[in-house]
């Protein structure tokens, strides 16, 4: 091989080394970047992430009620999304071959987003998993035909440490009522809805809690079973006659059913 030839391929060569060189030191900084990025972003995720804290633990009161059933609600298959709100989302799910309506937590609810950009992602879930408790509460109380029929509860929320609330209601499934389902009833099942109200109405009157008043009494709130109107959203209802100090007080928006 000439001198010149030898001096082309060294060259080449060179120019091959540094190339390979220069792109390998390129990919491990890019590398370097990606993994420091994301050990970054796990970290202020992690610092605020409910998972990673214990689930609180169930109330030794709630043991023998006949409706507490986590281990059956732990192992249920969710089939669909159904709806979400602020607070819960809903799914549907079999049980014994028969539909349910599973509600729990919505972690990405204006509810939680909204208390979150003050406060601890930890803090903000237990409130919402409080509103859901209240919910089993009054769902236990408040036995009637146009109220939603809970079939099996979970909560666990005993605060002997730092802990995730969790709580879940099993329920009966319903049918949304729509303004469009409203349009195309006939006149006897409108009536029919009408005296569902009413009927309401005089439960909440003398409801064996007291007297209920609805903050939220809206048509989303209740769902269709078998042509009959439920409602299916219960916690935002204010157990107790209100209590007026001042005429702002009295003017409040909320709805009594008295």
């Amino acid at each position: 091989m000439s001198a010149s030839r030898q001096w082309r391929y060294r060259m080449f060569l060179g120019l091959m080394i540094v190339y390979m060189a220069t792109a390998c030191i390129v990919a491990c900084a890019l590398l370097w970047t990606t993994v420091t990025q994301y050990k970054v972003e796990n970290i202020s995720d992690t610092t605020e992430n409910q998972f990673l804290v214990p689930i609180c633990g169930i109330k030794k009161d709630l043991y023998s009620d006949p409706h507490m059933n986590c281990d059956l609600l732990d192992h249920l298959s969710y089939e669909k999304f159904v709806a979400n709100g602020w607070t819960k989302i809903v799914y549907s799910a079999k049980l014994n071959n028969q539909p349910i309506a599973i509600k729990t937590v919505n972690l990405k609810g204006k509810d939680i987003t909204d208390c979150a950009k003050t406060k601890s992602i930890l803090l903000c879930h237990n409130r919402a998993a409080e509103k859901l408790v209240k919910e089993i509460n009054l769902l236990k109380e408040l036995k009637h035909e146009t109220i939603i029929q809970m079939k099996h509860y979970c909560a666990k929320t005993s605060e002997d440490n730092l802990c995730m609330k969790y709580a879940v209601i099993a329920t009966e499934l319903g049918d949304p009522l729509t303004n469009l389902k409203l349009l195309q009833m006939t006149w006897d099942q409108r009536r029919k809805i009408i005296q569902d109200l009413a009927n309401l109405v005089n439960y909440a009157q003398h409801s064996p809690v007291g007297v209920l008043g609805l903050a939220d009494l809206r048509r989303p709130q209740f769902v269709l079973i078998n042509g009959n109107m439920k409602l299916t959203d219960l916690d935002d209802i204010i157990v107790g006659e209100p209590r007026c100090v001042t005429n702002a007080d009295c003017s409040s928006t909320v709805f009594y059913l008295t």
